[in-house]
């Protein structure tokens, strides 16, 4: 699950241009972009070793030839949640140990031409060092275009990337985590799992998780839907991975919300070290507009049956009965 969460996470496409042919059909006129694959990396090492790979790259522009570039950055989440390229720490050392085959050997990047509409592999190492940390190591290979300006005089850039995940063996692998808070929460104007906008009230569940260990780890969300009379509408279990010392928002929606409704929402995280926390409640659904005509027929109601009672008072007093 890991793998496709950054395939998803990690098939960044932006512009155009990436040598072996690809068929015609994949390639694209005018902008096509870089496809690059395996979408990540998972391998475990201990100090002293060499593991080897290969990336295949494809340029999918049917009409550009491109030079493009190949490196190692390091991969973390910052402080707000968002993926760091560009910061060292302890857990990115592995992007300096990955070095790339060109013409004159390995090195810590490579740059090569690349025919309109084609492919070809390219070899990588990561030469681990003799002392290493415990834990997690942590790397995005990119490829990008390593072109100049277009006709415009704009500088644009075509960037795939692949994840890298290295465990040290040998020593202590510490794999906890810290579930801070959980939510279940109705959001108006939302995005679906997708992306997309929902122009709609949605359920959304989520939590805030903190990895305490040294090597990424796993959370499972469990997300169920029930009516009152305890038919399930729907359930959906999500997975994530959190990075050494990163703490991540992780949530989960209900795309096909209905519109009003009364339902019992269940939300169960877990995380490797940490006891399971469970969460329910009921939780109302219903439009604004849709509501104040609810409410100004409740208060039609109240009034009516508050104006029959006085009515019939007055009367019993008057006549009796």
């Amino acid at each position: 699950m890991k793998k496709i969460l950054t395939a998803m996470a990690f098939a960044v496409v932006v512009a155009a241009f990436g040598a072996g042919p690809v068929f015609a059909s994949e390639c694209k006129e005018g902008v096509g972009g870089i496809s690059l694959s395996p979408a990540s990396e998972d391998f475990n090492f201990s100090g002293g070793d060499i593991h080897e790979g290969t990336l295949k790259i494809k340029n999918m522009s049917a009409n550009s030839a491109a030079s493009l570039k190949v490196y190692a950055a390091p991969y973390s989440i910052n402080e707000n949640s968002n993926k760091d390229f560009t910061t060292d720490k302890p857990r990115t050392q592995i992007s300096r140990w990955i070095e790339f085959e060109g013409p004159e050997g390995y090195a810590s990047e490579a740059v090569f031409e690349m025919e309109a509409c084609s492919e070809r592999e390219v070899k990588y190492r990561v030469v681990v060092p003799e002392s290493i940390p415990d834990g997690g190591q942590y790397a995005v290979i990119f490829v990008e275009n390593a072109g100049g300006e277009n006709n415009s005089g704009i500088k644009t850039v075509s960037r795939a990337g692949m994840l890298v995940y290295g465990r040290a063996q040998g020593g202590e692998t510490i794999e906890t985590g810290e579930i801070l808070n959980t939510k279940i929460e109705t959001v108006g104007d939302a995005t679906d799992s997708d992306g997309n906008p929902v122009k709609k009230t949605v359920i959304r569940v989520g939590a805030e998780v903190k990895n305490t260990g040294n090597v990424d780890i796993a959370t499972t969300g469990d997300f169920k839907v029930e009516n009152l009379f305890g038919a399930e509408l729907y359930h959906h279990t999500a997975y994530d991975s959190i990075l050494p010392d990163a703490t991540m928002n992780v949530s989960d929606t209900w795309d096909n919300t209905p519109m009003i409704g009364l339902f019992r929402v269940t939300y169960s995280m877990s995380v490797p070290g940490a006891e399971d926390v469970v969460i329910s409640q009921l939780v109302f659904v219903c439009p604004l507009p849709v509501l104040i005509v609810i409410l100004l027929f409740v208060i039609v109601m109240i009034v009516g049956l508050v104006s029959i009672i006085k009515k019939r008072r007055i009367r019993k007093a008057k006549y009796g009965f």
